[in-house]
């Protein structure tokens, strides 16, 4: 029979004496659901959330994750109490899944935005992942036989501060997971640092350097030193060689601060702040916080060649805005520029008779494409493929449509119509990823 871990009554410390905190009841099941949704990447690292309440067909699961390692969907169901016919439930929802995979991707992509290619999911590795205070016995004798197709993880509440879960397995499965896990973990570790590798050296032209203990990673062409990896047994480390760096409440965990007292803590590479890779989804947290630094860099460089701001428009750009804009446009023209330039790294800007088109410095590739009008500026992606959610296809609008082109105003199938600083914001993870698409060709 499957057996849980048995943990110790929780205390809280005071100055001379220990006082236990009381297991707490959760509200409800969406309560538990807010809890592990909100941090489904520390609880399970190797998981992406998806969506909550995902319909398909007269089902609807309470939340779908991707597991990122095993190229699999993982369906996760919270239970607040005890159910019998739970189990029929959670056997009844892959059944309906199997055969409407379609239908469930269209699903996700509605409910998130995200795209996720049916020959590129492992369906095999379909599981479900049953959340709940506890579970009967003939619960867990029916999971024992489910072929690693359900886990149970026990969720208590201790007070309004500690949460404890802890996944139900039996001594077996356990040595063979672990068993498991030291024979794959060095492969893991390489796929994960060629993912980093090809971030570094594709898509923000760095060039690398060996060390003894760490490799050295710097701007292309200068000797500005932007990062630091080390390979270690199960992980990488990666340190973001800077004194100051914006990082996001957040990931005030994932992205540490490695000075503490005017002390340096920590010998595990070059930099003020450090990040452990623990998976590809931690590669893909950490490049905006590598593209700070390269714009920072990048600044560094040209501000002492040109002993002038480059966030502010060149003269040629300027004689263009000022003919064609508006002062509220010009000014939003400015804002954008000023925007991309410490977003995305070795930029300039070329002004035609009708436009002005954005390069990148090191392949030379057209990212987009800016017309400057009196009461907006509009702004051309120059990608024949975007993925843009149901919920932004009137801000960027898809250029060729039945056969027709809808607007031919600068180069790309697609564009928006940018108004104020908001349409700014919005416009800019689009352009990161034409850029993106870019440094991959």
């Amino acid at each position: 029979m499957l057996t849980a871990r048995v943990f110790h009554p929780v205390f809280e410390s005071g100055k001379h004496r220990v006082e236990e905190i009381e297991v707490a009841d959760f509200e409800n099941e969406k309560t538990m659901q807010d809890i592990v949704g909100a941090n489904l990447g520390v609880i399970f690292p190797d998981l992406e959330i998806v969506g909550n309440e995902i319909p398909l067909k007269s089902k609807r699961f309470d939340t779908v994750a991707f597991n990122v390692r095993t190229r699999s969907f993982v369906l996760i169901e919270y239970k607040n109490v005890q159910k019998d016919d739970t189990l029929v439930q959670i056997l009844s929802y892959l059944r309906k899944l199997r055969g409407n995979e379609g239908n469930f991707l269209q699903a996700c992509k509605e409910k998130s935005g995200k795209k996720y290619e049916k020959e590129d999911v492992d369906w095999d590795k379909t599981r479900v992942v049953w959340v709940a205070p506890s579970f009967t016995d003939s619960q867990l004798e029916a999971v024992e036989q489910s072929k690693g197709l359900i886990e149970l993880h026990r969720v208590t509440k201790y007070g309004n501060q500690i949460i404890v879960l802890e996944m139900m397995t039996g001594p077996k499965a356990e040595k063979s997971a672990k068993k498991n896990t030291n024979h794959d973990k060095a492969g893991d570790v390489e796929v994960i640092y060629h993912d980093l590798e090809k971030i570094l050296r594709v898509g923000l032209h760095l060039e690398k350097k060996e060390g003894r203990v760490y490799e050295n990673w710097f701007l292309s062409k200068n000797d500005q030193a932007v990062c630091t990896v080390a390979k270690q047994t199960k992980t990488l480390v990666l340190c973001y060689i800077t004194k100051s760096l914006d990082v996001d409440e957040a990931d005030r965990v994932f992205v540490r601060h490695m000075v503490k007292n005017a002390k340096k803590i920590g010998k595990k590479g070059r930099g003020d702040y450090m990040t452990t890779i623990r998976s590809v989804e931690d590669v893909k947290r950490a490049i905006r916080y590598l593209e700070q630094v390269c714009t920072q860099k990048t600044k560094s460089i040209v501000n002492q060649r040109q002993g002038a701001d480059e966030n502010l428009p060149s003269q040629d750009d300027t004689k263009y805005v000022m003919q064609k804009g508006s002062g509220r446009t010009i000014a939003l023209y400015a804002e954008l520029k000023n925007t991309l330039y410490n977003n995305i790294p070795h930029l300039k800007f070329i002004v035609t008779k009708r436009y002005i088109n954005c390069k990148s410095t090191v392949h030379g590739k057209l990212i987009c494409s800016v017309v400057v009008n009196k009461k907006a500026l509009k702004l051309s992606y120059n990608t024949r493929r975007l993925d843009v959610p149901k919920s932004d296809d009137s801000f960027v609008r898809h250029l060729f449509n039945n056969g027709k082109w809808i607007s031919i105003a600068a180069p790309g199938d697609y564009d928006s119509k940018l108004e104020t600083g908001e349409d700014v914001e919005r416009a800019i993870p689009y352009i990161k990823k034409v850029h993106l698409q870019k440094v991959a060709i």
